[in-house]
């Protein structure tokens, strides 16, 4: 499911441009992140929100990711934000992992971007446990399906510390975009 901006004479001011590791196929985090906005925040007409699939965590900062980036914002007609939106995988225990995230975190720093993380991935967030690759689609069609966001504790989506378990920082950085419920 996406968030489509629908048009009613109103300027769309602002463009929020998630940048997610799902592929366009699957849309998985996709359908996470729009229900999470849906549910705590009155999104209004004047803000676009658009989606680019990286395909993969560490294609954020790949020449076409680069491109895609740029084409939405020439598109757009006002102020756009990007949003990186990556799992942190195990950061606690893998120092290879660590290090991959504080070069995103960083590079998000350089370019101006946000970045929302999800402690361990983001189906660990909102389903409270780590899926497949096989079984992601399907469970998060299902979380669309069953109103999934409203199980899921609020306090777990507005962490501080990108290790707390079943954790993300999505609604403190959202709420800087966004008008909370």
């Amino acid at each position: 499911q996406q968030i489509l901006s629908v048009y009613s004479g109103e300027k769309m001011t602002k463009q929020l441009i998630f940048c997610v590791e799902s592929d366009s196929r699957a849309k998985t985090d996709w359908i996470y992140i729009s229900a999470t906005i849906r549910t705590f925040f009155d999104f209004g007409n004047e803000t676009k929100l658009t989606p680019i699939y990286l395909s993969g965590k560490m294609n954020y900062c790949k020449q076409n990711t680069v491109n895609k980036i740029k084409e939405k914002e020439n598109r757009f007609n006002g102020e756009s934000t990007v949003i990186l939106s990556v799992d942190t995988d195990s950061i606690e225990t893998d120092s290879q992992k660590k290090k991959e995230f504080e070069t995103i975190s960083n590079y998000c720093r350089a370019n101006n971007y946000e970045l929302i993380w999800f402690h361990r991935d983001i189906e660990d967030v909102y389903l409270g446990e780590q899926i497949t690759n096989s079984s992601k689609r399907d469970r998060a069609t299902h979380f669309a399906r069953s109103n999934g966001i409203s199980k899921v504790d609020r306090g777990r989506l507005n962490e501080k510390r990108d290790t707390a378990a079943h954790s993300s920082n999505i609604l403190s950085v959202l709420e800087k975009h966004l008008k909370m419920k």
